[in-house]
């Protein structure tokens, strides 16, 4: 059984995700879905650079936080996230998890295991997204899974049909070309959407909340 795929990005006007400094606090706030588990593509946890230390496989497996917050489920069949202890013990999340490929490298497959990393497997060459939702719901509980990821992700899971709503807080500014998009690569047709919430918030910040319309075949 598949959970509810909520896309959710902080946008401009002109639907960019980058090119302007994102109200972080309210974007966190507006959140409203309950979701145990997030899930993430490798370019969004990559946007930290350096300041997020690479793991250190001479130190001691880390202890998840274990806490009440979601799983953080990222997306790497390419082996480029390599700041995992730093994911697993952040405050915000109660541990992280790889989903990868077949594909994925057998060094960053042994790279995972040693620091402890669950991980899932699906697909021959880029992860198959719906395998990986279909474990998320079944071995996490996963009811509700928000993306909180880039545009290639989000635009992957809208070209497999797996997305159920978009979400955006658009901020009042236009980046114009240049910056990335919150969707990328062509979709197919057009996907339709039926708008279910608005709301005006400060700032200028407007929230909306679209249903994605399920077309047959």
């Amino acid at each position: 059984m598949l959970p509810k795929v909520v896309l959710y990005d902080a946008v401009s006007l002109d639907g960019r995700t980058e090119g302007f400094a994102p109200d972080v606090g309210r974007f966190y706030s507006q959140a409203r879905w309950g979701e145990v588990v997030i899930l993430a593509g490798a370019d969004t946890m990559l946007a930290g650079g350096d300041s997020i230390p690479v793991d250190d496989s001479t130190a001691p497996v880390p202890t998840p936080t274990g806490g009440s917050g979601p799983l953080m489920a990222i997306v790497d069949s390419r082996r480029r996230v390599r700041n995992w202890d730093a994911w697993r013990t952040t405050e915000y999340w109660r541990d992280a998890v790889a989903l990868v490929s077949e594909a994925t490298p057998a060094e960053y497959r042994a790279h995972l295991e040693a620091r402890g990393v669950r991980t899932f497997s699906a697909g021959s060459d880029r992860v198959d997204l719906r395998a990986a939702l279909e474990w998320l719901a079944a071995d996490h509980g996963a009811r509700v899974v928000r993306v909180e990821s880039g545009g290639s992700l989000n635009g992957a899971l809208l070209r497999a049909g797996l997305a159920d709503e978009v979400a955006l807080l658009v901020h009042p500014v236009i980046v114009g070309e240049g910056a990335r998009s919150f969707v990328q690569g062509d979709l197919p047709v057009g996907v339709r959407l039926e708008l279910t919430e608005t709301e005006t918030l400060d700032g200028g910040l407007l929230w909306l909340r679209h249903e994605v319309v399920r077309t047959a075949g």
